[in-house]
């Protein structure tokens, strides 16, 4: 990478130094994909969090439940970065839509996801916690 500062800080990082820095994306060590008939999960608790949403579905307390949908950020016509929620539902008790997204460890990007999401689209999203 670049030169170093006295606080071990590259002063000016190299284009392809970059991209390296923004590909890597290390998983939670807890956290393994779950692959089912419905889809790919992210953890087992993303997947449980589904069985949960589905029985309130088949109960009526939801409705439009969906899996991964995408919220493009756009700026000035250029497209920033695309937040994907882990699932998005009508509540009928709270008559409102639900964006939600289950979390074991809150990440920067997901807090600055998080900041985009309520300035861009004014929705709040539901951190499910992992139990």
């Amino acid at each position: 990478m670049g030169k170093k500062t006295t606080n071990n800080l590259p002063t000016r990082i190299k284009a392809a130094d970059t991209w390296k820095l923004l590909k890597r994306k290390p998983r939670i060590a807890s956290a393994r994909k779950i692959i089912t008939p419905e889809g790919t999960f992210d953890s087992q608790a993303e997947l449980s969090r589904w069985n949960e949403l589905k029985l309130l579905r088949d109960a009526g307390v939801i409705t439009n439940l969906r899996r991964q949908v995408s919220y493009p950020f756009v700026i000035n016509d250029l497209k920033i970065c695309t937040y994907r929620a882990d699932f998005v539902y009508f509540d009928r008790q709270l008559n409102q839509e639900i964006v939600e997204d289950v979390k074991g460890h809150v990440t920067e990007v997901f807090k600055l996801k998080r900041k985009l999401m309520a300035a861009c689209y004014g929705i709040t999203i539901l951190e499910t916690a992992v139990r």
